[in-house]
């Protein structure tokens, strides 16, 4: 499914790179921002909208389920920000 939603884009799109990642583990964040750098070269913008939502109210949810939307939403993009930011301050981007 990936390498077709890849090539549906190289139709219209001049560089892309299929990268399928885990946001909730950090070596698969780690793969990505490696990756992307070997693709593209130096990153110079980072957007993180990755987000895992459980349903429900507070109430009505267990204790437990917070961990997932939790690496995802707010981990996860520590660890972008930490994978990438450094090269831009190293760059003067930051």
């Amino acid at each position: 499914m990936l390498e077709a939603l890849a090539a549906s884009i190289a139709a219209t799109v001049a560089r892309r790179w299929p990268c399928r990642s885990t946001w909730a583990d950090p070596a698969s964040i780690e793969r990505f921002a490696i990756g992307a750098v070997s693709a593209f070269g130096p990153v110079e913008v980072v957007v993180s909208n990755a987000a895992r939502l459980t349903p429900g109210t507070a109430l009505q949810t267990s204790r437990g389920v917070d961990r997932g939307p939790l690496a995802v939403n707010l981990v996860a993009a520590h660890r972008l920000v930490q994978a990438f930011v450094p090269g831009m301050v190293e760059r003067r981007r930051v």
